[in-house]
């Protein structure tokens, strides 16, 4: 098949295919002619016109292989005018030398050989057509005797009739074979665009790099990663306020929140591990480590709080009910891997996870609380407030702080 941006027709695949075979049609065709140049003047000395036809036909095929590599004409007229000269030159000189048998045995040969030019089945037929009338007119005065000629008519007729039969047959084969190749392309284009389909449907669902190593390998080996940041988002008074909602707006409501959110990730590069209700988890400096991840992380959690208190405003200035939002953030070594076998999961785990979910749960609504660890690790970026010890569940006292803003100017974390 020929490769372009152009609509697949029947007639361009002709045309590649012609631009294949003509180089060496034509250069075959210089080789095999010439001798016959010879051959023309020693058996029939007294026809000194074949040996220049022969050679006329000789230097039609140095001309088209020119014009094949110097310019930019059709190759299917090329083609044409090559196998053109061939049959109706052919043709001539049988009809000049009063059928010899030995001539037509040739003019037979290149009748059957005339179907093999990928030209257009019309095209061919009519050459076809002109050749043997060519023919009949120049050997008009032909008869054919009993014994030998007899055999040169009925090689005549049977030639004439399989070249046409030639031309039907390899046409057919041709049309088939090129629109089994449009259908072989189509549907490779079908599978590309599902396999792209689903490249981005598991690029929504897990990290690129370990994408890549599942569709490699099949698993996903776990990974530990001795530093990274989790975050943790639950709306405050959630529980009540969906038992006021209508469903609709509720989940609607929701998926704005949570897009939002998802745009946050994509602009600082975050990955988003999953939302469990109303909670939303994610984390920085994994699967790629990432030397600035606890300020990155609160970054984005100051974004999520700044943009859920104006979604606040705008709400409750149009009289609708709302909800404020609390985050958690700590920073440790956790365990990262893919889990289930139809519906794929990236997911963290340890004990950094756990005290996320503490500093979450322990904070206030419209605040970003976060760990001690984490605070050590963004006290130059951040301007943050202690708020001492405070109890966590299952974990006993913990030191905690407000994050209040961005300072001025700060160095990234080291």
């Amino acid at each position: 098949m020929v490769q372009s941006n152009e609509p697949l027709t029947f007639a361009r695949e002709l045309e590649a295919s012609c631009h294949q075979y003509l180089p060496i049609a034509a250069g075959a065709s210089v080789i095999a002619w010439l001798p016959y140049v010879w051959l023309d003047a020693q058996v029939h000395p007294e026809l000194p016109v074949l040996p220049w036809i022969r050679a006329g036909f000789t230097l039609v095929a140095v001309i088209v292989l020119l014009c094949w590599r110097f310019t930019t004409v059709s190759r299917r007229l090329l083609v044409a005018v090559q196998a053109g000269y061939l049959l109706l030159a052919t043709g001539v000189v049988t009809g000049l030398v009063g059928a010899d048998p030995i001539y037509i045995g040739g003019y037979c040969m290149v009748l059957c050989l005339a179907p093999v030019p990928p030209l257009p089945r019309a095209w061919t037929w009519g050459l076809l057509v002109g050749s043997l009338l060519l023919f009949a007119a120049f050997g008009s005065n032909v008869s054919f005797p009993a014994g030998r000629g007899a055999y040169s008519r009925n090689d005549l007729q049977t030639g004439a009739l399989l070249s046409f039969l030639f031309v039907f047959l390899i046409d057919r084969m041709r049309r088939r074979s090129w629109e089994q190749a449009v259908e072989i392309g189509r549907q490779k284009q079908l599978i590309e665009a599902d396999h792209a389909h689903i490249d981005r449907l598991l690029h929504n669902i897990l990290p690129p790099t370990i994408a890549a190593e599942l569709k490699l390998r099949g698993v996903v080996e776990p990974q530990l990663h001795p530093d990274a940041t989790v975050v943790f988002t639950d709306f405050a008074g959630f529980t009540g306020l969906a038992e006021r909602m209508p469903p609709s707006d509720l989940v609607a409501l929701l998926h704005r929140c949570f897009s939002a959110f998802d745009r946050v990730m994509e602009r600082h590069g975050l990955e988003k591990l999953k939302t469990i209700g109303d909670a939303y988890m994610f984390a920085s400096g994994l699967p790629q480590p990432s030397p600035g991840h606890a300020v990155t992380a609160v970054r984005a959690a100051i974004e999520i709080r700044d943009w859920m208190d104006a979604l606040a405003l705008e709400r409750t200035a149009a009289g609708l009910p709302t909800w404020q939002v609390r985050i958690g953030v700590h920073t440790g070594p956790l365990v990262a891997g893919v889990v289930g076998e139809k519906k794929f999961v990236y997911d963290v785990w340890g004990d950094t996870v756990n005290v996320a979910s503490r500093m979450e749960s322990s904070g206030a609504p419209g605040e970003v609380n976060v760990s001690a660890t984490t605070a050590s690790r963004v006290e130059a970026c951040f301007t943050l407030e202690p708020r001492g010890q405070v109890l966590a569940k299952n974990k006993g006292m913990m030191e905690m702080f407000f994050v209040r803003g961005a300072l001025a100017a700060g160095p990234p974390e080291a």
